[in-house]
């Protein structure tokens, strides 16, 4: 019981800071172009960047929101959230502290410091999150996987 309300929990918090980062950028496009190209990354990778990030994180909250697709959904996150994560330790080590965070509402208005840690608590959620609904898929009675044992051991 703890795991699925910490689970459904840990779901929707994730899905609600990726639908809204998505929505943020999508909705201030021309902002997060600019700041995106205004990254330490060569022009190229933040043109292909300035699209793929806000797919990307759509991609995640639709197969976040489907049942069938939310472990690949959480993989996304959890993928997602590492590179932000090594991206601000980037931004941290290399004394760029004046770079424009190319992050979305009120994410934007963070120090890198405060970044840092959203972000290492985030990631470490996303993988945590991702841990807990592959052990329900084996638990009896959660998932396909579960009900298929469950079968089994009644025969």
């Amino acid at each position: 019981m703890n795991r699925t309300i910490y689970m459904q929990a840990a779901t929707l918090l994730l899905l609600f800071v990726l639908a809204y980062t998505t929505a943020s950028k999508a909705f201030n496009f021309p902002h997060f172009s600019r700041a995106m190209l205004s990254q330490p990354i060569p022009k190229v990778w933040a043109s292909v960047l300035t699209y793929a990030i806000p797919i990307l994180e759509l991609i995640a909250v639709i197969a976040i929101l489907l049942p069938t697709w939310r472990k690949i959904g959480l993989g996304i996150t959890a993928g997602i959230m590492t590179a932000f994560t090594f991206y601000v330790l980037y931004i941290k080590m290399t004394s760029l502290h004046n770079t424009t965070c190319p992050c979305g509402g009120l994410f934007a208005s963070l120090t890198w410091n405060q970044h840092l840690i959203v972000n290492l608590l985030l990631t470490i959620l996303s993988y945590w999150t991702l841990y807990i609904n592959n052990i329900q898929k084996r638990i009896p009675g959660h998932g396909k996987k579960g009900n298929a044992n469950a079968s089994e051991q009644t025969k």
